[in-house]
């Protein structure tokens, strides 16, 4: 459905667009998180606690919980700063450079049925502004990359999520449904100098709610999201 090439071509047409601008576009976000977004992926703090395999509890999504249980490992990306904590797997990240020398890393795995993909930036300039200014540069991303990605609905944006030890990370959550009729649960971070998306997408919904929940706080930020 969407492969690293797409991924990449999204990722450098918005930084583009931002360093074209000075500010990214400001979508109309919804003053509370939807139902259905917040039921996909949870709202508040998240955390993930290295070298665990996670559990296989919650979920009632189509697959039927069959789906094999993922070992978790933290890796880094690069020399960016940030540390993804993902699922076992050949993770190969591929590194380019937008027009404004922003570092952009892609990578993506299959495991199961379903397809874990993650997205990290570190940006060649600090975002300056409050913390509305980088909900909506987070925001503007996510609706961007739905847009490029065919996405055909979705539940809206549940903002309000922070990450442990990372006081400076604003984060944000949606659902979307595709085309193809794959559906995502997405997740979203963003601090002064860095940006990053991870998802999980297939068929109907990924039945782990604990697998979601340690992948999607899974990241780590630099001295604390600073």
């Amino acid at each position: 459905m969407m492969g690293v090439q797409r991924k990449r071509t999204a990722m450098s047409l918005f930084l583009v667009l931002l360093a074209a601008c000075g500010s990214p576009p400001r979508p109309v976000t919804p003053t509370n998180a939807t139902a259905s977004a917040d039921s996909a992926s949870g709202n508040g703090t998240s955390g993930a606690d290295s070298g665990t395999a996670a559990p296989a509890t919650g979920g009632s999504g189509q697959s039927g919980g069959k789906e094999p249980i993922p070992r978790f490992s933290r890796i880094p990306l690069g020399e960016s700063g940030l540390e993804f904590y993902v699922p076992g797997g050949d993770w190969k990240f591929e590194k380019s450079l937008s027009e404004d020398k922003s570092e952009v890393y892609l990578g993506e795995i299959t495991f199961g049925s379903f397809k874990f993909a993650a997205i990290g930036v570190k940006l060649s300039e600090p975002i300056d502004g409050s913390d509305q200014d980088r909900d909506a540069l987070l925001t503007g991303y996510m609706d961007f990359l739905a847009k490029q990605l065919s996405v055909t609905a979705t539940a809206g944006h549940g903002l309000g999520h922070t990450l442990e030890d990372a006081p400076g990370v604003r984060g944000a959550i949606d659902y979307w449904k595709f085309a193809d009729g794959d559906e995502a649960q997405v997740a979203g971070w963003v601090s002064r100098r860095h940006m990053a998306v991870v998802m999980i997408y297939g068929k109907g919904d990924y039945p782990y709610y604990n697998v979601w929940d340690l992948y999607r706080g899974g990241v780590r930020f630099p001295n604390g999201g600073e």
